[in-house]
C-alpha cells in the first residue's frame, strides 16, 4: 500500500515564502512613510505662498498659479482681480473646492485661518502682480498666490503608491514561483505497507 501526503516545505521553499514575504512587509512600510513624509511636505507649503493685503502686489514667475484667499470666513471676500505688469486684467480659471489650513507661523499664531482657492491664473511673463478686491476687505483676509495644494498632494503620494503596488505586485509573483516549484508530483513520498 502506498500513502501519499503533502511533504514539508523544504528549505528553498521556506526561503521563497519568507522573501517575498519580507517584500511585501519592507515595501509597503516603505512606501507608507514615504508617502506621510511627502504629505507632511505639502502640508507645509502653503507657508512659502506669496501673500498681500488686497490691492497691493506679489512677484510672480511665469507659468500656473493658484489664487487664494486666506482669512476665518474668506467667503465674505467679494469678486478678486489679478492684474499683470502690463496693466491687463488676468483671467482667472475655475478650480475645485481646494482649501488649507494656513500655517499658524504664517497667521500671526492663529489656527482658525483657512485658504480657499479662488481661481486659476497664468502668469505670462514674471514680475509684480497686483491683487485686488472689488469690494471692502474684512480684517485679518489677505490674498495669497501659490501652487494647487490638493494636484500637488496627489503628485507626492503617486510614487509611493507605485512602489507599494510594485512591491506587492513582485511578492505575489515570489510566492507563485515558489509554489510551482514547491507543486512538482515527485515531491510524494511512499512508504512500504506495514507489516511486509
Amino acid at each position: 500500500m502506498t500513502i501519499t501526503g503533502r511533504r514539508p516545505l523544504n528549505r528553498t521553499a521556506r526561503r521563497g515564502y519568507v522573501a517575498a514575504a519580507v517584500l511585501a512587509v519592507v515595501g509597503v512600510l516603505g512606501a507608507g512613510t514615504w508617502a506621510g513624509a511627502a504629505l507632511l511636505d505639502r502640508l507645509d507649503a502653503p507657508t512659502g505662498f506669496s501673500r498681500a493685503v488686497p490691492g497691493d502686489a506679489v512677484e510672480l514667475s511665469a507659468g500656473r498659479h493658484v489664487l487664494y484667499v486666506e482669512g476665518t470666513a474668506p467667503a465674505a471676500l467679494g469678486g478678486v482681480r489679478v492684474t499683470g505688469p502690463d496693466g491687463v486684467v488676468l483671467d482667472l480659471r475655475p478650480v475645485g473646492d481646494v482649501r488649507y489650513d494656513v500655517p499658524a507661523g504664517v497667521a500671526e499664531g492663529r489656527d482658525d485661518v483657512v485658504g480657499t482657492a479662488v481661481g486659476e491664473l497664468r502668469a505670462t511673463e514674471p514680475g509684480p502682480y497686483t491683487l485686488d478686491t472689488d469690494g471692502s476687505v474684512p480684517d485679518g483676509v489677505r490674498l495669497a498666490v501659490g501652487e494647487d495644494v490638493a494636484r500637488a498632494a496627489l503628485r507626492a503620494v503617486v510614487p509611493p503608491g507605485a512602489l507599494a503596488v510594485v512591491t506587492v505586485v513582485g511578492a505575489i509573483a515570489l510566492a507563485a514561483r515558489t509554489a510551482s516549484r514547491t507543486a512538482d508530483p515527485s515531491t510524494t513520498t511512499s512508504r512500504p505497507e506495514a507489516g511486509r
